[in-house]
């Protein structure tokens, strides 16, 4: 029997591999001569970052950086900053060939540590979490259409993201910075804090566009005083990301992370310093994909002859909505310290969250670590650390059953406002980068043999039969069980819907 098979492939972007591990933070280093001794240790952080993904064969390795950011007194009660850089590589065993997988990688400081040893000794204790998942493109060959009178057919049309690339790209930002001519010198950087915010991306003539800000906070320490100071800049980026085969109707999708970053200050020919130099590379992780209704088989058999049909269930997903968005989330704290004289800076270090699609909304709760240097009245510095928590809420409308999101939250601008000697209100803006995925599982047909010497045989020579269905049956399986034509069913029995809603005696012609 001729059956004039069409076939096509079906592109899924599979979850292959899911881990997370630690990699332990254990370092002592001992301060350089020009620093003046630890009298107290103010904070310590951690911020890793990842530098590098390397996939060869079935392993991936990440090679990041830890910058480890001392922030202490003097026995004068000076404020000095130091800083120290640490790498390290975790490699994941993935069990299967990587080739043209798509890795997503992040990090975080799970906990930091450090106590002084001695005046100039400072041992750090702390640790990094590593968090991996890896997506392939996987392809299923599928039948798209049958041209035989005798093979019954059912189709279907699904919504599918077919993934359709991925690239990456690095871009080198160096920047002069200048404080203001009116500004005392910089003596010491305290700490830096330096976050890539994505405002846009799209595709221009077949090339992904990604635009965004890169927002520069520098806390220092100016000559001749000990009241630090802040300095906040904002520098634009863009960058075009190039996957073959794309065009203006695609989805597109980028995450950009912060893989180097440095900030020194700069001395000029005149002996003052009055800017900074910020180096930092920008990695981009872009993937592109099509969202189309594809039209596929579902289910066949034949009439006259009994058949092999070969199914596959597979999962296909779309992007059913994409988030670009901020929010401000507020606390006010009380009791946080006795005769706070001034708020030097706000920052935060740590932030958790989890985010979910329920009750038509996206959902998106979790605590962020927020740190105030203040100064009391004698002057003596101090750092206050409290938790803020935060939830934020988007109608997602048509919202289906199975839904989820990847969602991150990154917190950008932080703020404070004075309610009394030991009380403030914190104001925190959180950007919001979300995408919401449709999911749906389907058979596909992937083959159908008919075995033409074995032919059906009816149980009796009637050309109808009655049949007493059920409210919830469907008339494919029925049309299936008796040989029949489900449009031949629908027409005879006047039927608009597949499913039945309510218990009906049919007519079903016999072939």
């Amino acid at each position: 029997m001729e059956l004039n098979i069409l076939k096509q492939d079906i592109c899924v972007n599979e979850k292959i591999f899911s881990q997370s591990s630690e990699h332990p933070i254990d370092s002592s280093f001992i301060l350089p001569d020009y620093y003046p001794e630890i009298s107290k240790i103010l904070k310590c952080r951690a911020v890793p970052r990842i530098s590098a993904t390397r996939l060869n064969g079935q392993t991936l390795t990440v090679d990041g950086t830890v910058l480890i950011n001392l922030i202490y007194c003097s026995s004068e009660n000076e404020i000095f900053g130091y800083e120290q850089t640490l790498q390290f590589s975790k490699t994941f065993e993935i069990g299967t060939e990587i080739q043209d997988a798509i890795p997503e990688c992040n990090v975080k400081c799970e906990y930091i540590n450090c106590r002084a040893m001695g005046v100039r000794k400072i041992d750090v204790h702390g640790a990094v979490g590593v968090y991996v998942l890896v997506y392939k493109k996987q392809a299923t060959r599928a039948i798209a259409d049958i041209d035989n009178p005798d093979i019954i057919v059912r189709r279907g049309q699904i919504p599918a993201t077919s993934p359709m690339g991925y690239g990456e790209k690095s871009l080198i930002i160096e920047e002069e910075l200048e404080i203001g001519s009116g500004q005392p010198s910089i003596r010491n950087i305290l700490k830096y804090d330096i976050k890539a915010i994505n405002k846009e991306c799209k595709i221009i003539s077949g090339k992904i566009v990604v635009k965004g800000d890169l927002n520069v906070f520098v806390l220092y320490c100016p000559d001749n005083s000990n009241t630090p100071q802040v300095y906040r800049n904002t520098i634009p980026f863009s960058s075009i990301i190039d996957i073959d085969g794309i065009t203006e109707e695609c989805e597109c999708s980028c995450k950009t992370c912060i893989a180097l970053a440095d900030i020194k200050p700069r001395t000029s020919a005149s002996g003052e310093t009055k800017s900074f130099i910020l180096n930092v590379k920008l990695n981009f992780w872009a993937s592109a994909c099509c969202n189309n209704d594809l039209s596929v088989i579902t289910d066949a058999y034949s009439t006259h002859y009994n058949a092999d049909v070969s199914l596959k269930d597979i999962t296909v997903e779309k992007i059913f909505k994409t988030v670009n968005d901020v929010f401000v989330c507020k606390k006010s704290i009380d009791n946080i310290s006795e005769n706070i004289k001034s708020v030097v800076d706000i920052w935060c270090d740590s932030l958790t969250t989890s985010s979910a699609i329920t009750n038509n909304k996206l959902s998106a709760n979790g605590t962020v670590t927020v740190s105030l240097l203040v100064l009391n009245e004698a002057g003596t510095p101090e750092i206050i650390e409290r938790p803020l928590d935060f939830n934020y809420e988007l109608p997602i409308e048509n919202a289906t059953g199975g839904m989820y999101t990847k969602c991150e939250i990154t917190a950008n601008n932080l703020g404070y406002t004075m309610l009394s000697s030991n009380g403030l209100e914190i104001t925190a803006e959180m950007c919001v980068n979300a995408n919401v995925f449709a999911p749906a599982k389907i058979n596909l047909v992937t083959d159908v043999l008919v075995d033409e010497a074995n032919v059906k045989t009816k149980s009796n020579n009637s050309a109808l039969i009655i049949y007493y269905a059920d409210a919830g049956e469907c008339v494919w399986d029925i049309a299936r069980k008796y040989n029949s034509l489900p449009s031949e069913i629908c027409e005879i029995n006047s039927l608009e819907n597949e499913i039945l809603k309510a218990k009906k005696t049919l007519l079903i012609p016999i072939k």
